[in-house]
């Protein structure tokens, strides 16, 4: 389980509290899609697939700080070939990811306020 004494820590620690909205998953950076191909292969898992997960805050984005620790990049996807999370929602059971992926996928997406970014919907991480 995860301790939500250690969401201030960097690459391992638990997703922080709070809502967070559910939209769709960016690949970027310098070759970021080689990178996602590489480890796609590795784990077995379709980045392409996953939602990005922004949290509802003054500053809607993929990043935040807690306790000045820079934290981001969280995830909602299913877990892959070797079960590693570094901080994101996942589900064990690919076939229910898939599900909830088209559940999802299915509802109209509504803009985060003041952003043109689509979402659709949220999770309350407690």
């Amino acid at each position: 389980m995860d301790n939500p004494d250690a969401t201030a820590v960097a690459g391992s620690g638990p997703i922080p509290a709070g809502t967070y909205f559910i939209v769709a998953r960016q690949s970027g950076g310098r070759l970021g899609w080689l990178w996602d191909y590489i480890k796609d292969r590795a784990s077995d898992v379709h980045r392409d697939n996953w939602f990005a997960l922004y949290r509802n805050d003054k500053v809607v984005s993929d990043y935040m700080f807690i306790k000045g620790v820079k934290r981001g990049n969280f995830r909602l996807h299913p877990n892959g070939r070797f079960g590693v999370s570094d901080g994101c929602i996942t589900l064990v059971n690919p076939t229910q990811f898939d599900n909830l992926r088209a559940w999802l996928l299915s509802q109209d997406a509504k803009m985060i306020p003041g952003t043109s970014i689509p979402y659709y919907g949220t999770v309350t991480v407690r």
